[in-house]
């Protein structure tokens, strides 16, 4: 995708991925959104076996400096949850909306690596805000189901997640566990076909 400059109020200027200058988003059938799943949760694997941070709670922030991304918190507006920028003979940089909660930013951070992962490899230079608001239009967006799907799966490890979901963990225990949002462990338990219901009866 094309990106465009915007001014940030009080801060340098930064990309913005611009979706009203491309063509409409692609409507992805259910085979194709798995894929992009699937893709995403093996390079956070990769990620966590490659930079040896496979014991919870995962530090978002360490393995962004492994991958020699500078992450910094920012006066943003309150949608803002946060932005990525590679630029070639720049240092690529996340930044993070300082007013959000620790776990928010945690998570926040992991989902700007997703990005970063996806597109690092091909991108000349890339920039991206994420809203709030983001959700709403989330399910035909390849890059924000790519993203949100590697930020799950980096913070809370495949196989230990399972592990606990099976063991009938409730559903708070395991958002302690790996210190993320209570929502993302509800999204994934069902997911997999667990209910919050049964885990708390159990």
């Amino acid at each position: 995708m094309s990106a465009s400059t915007i001014d940030i109020p009080g801060q340098a200027s930064e990309t913005k991925v611009c979706p009203s200058f491309e063509p409409a988003l692609e409507v992805l059938g259910v085979n194709a959104k798995a894929k992009i799943k699937k893709e995403a949760a093996d390079d956070a694997a990769r990620v966590l076996k490659a930079t040896f941070r496979l014991l919870a709670p995962v530090e978002p922030v360490g393995i962004a400096e492994e991958l020699d991304t500078r992450v910094v918190e920012m006066d943003l507006e309150e949608d803002i949850l946060g932005m990525l920028r590679i630029k070639p003979g720049d240092e690529t940089k996340i930044c993070l909306n300082m007013h959000h909660g620790v776990l928010r930013r945690r998570l926040t951070c992991a989902l700007e690596l997703g990005h970063y992962v996806r597109h690092a490899p091909k991108a000349t230079e890339y920039g991206r805000i994420d809203r709030r608001t983001d959700r709403s239009t989330s399910g035909d967006d390849a890059d924000l189901i790519y993203a949100e799907e590697f930020a799950a799966w980096l913070l809370m490890p495949q196989s230990e997640f399972r592990a606990l979901a099976e063991l009938g963990v409730d559903e708070l225990e395991i958002a302690l566990r790996f210190q993320v949002p209570r929502d993302v462990v509800q999204r994934k338990l069902t997911d997999l076909g667990f209910r919050a219901t049964e885990l708390s009866e159990a």
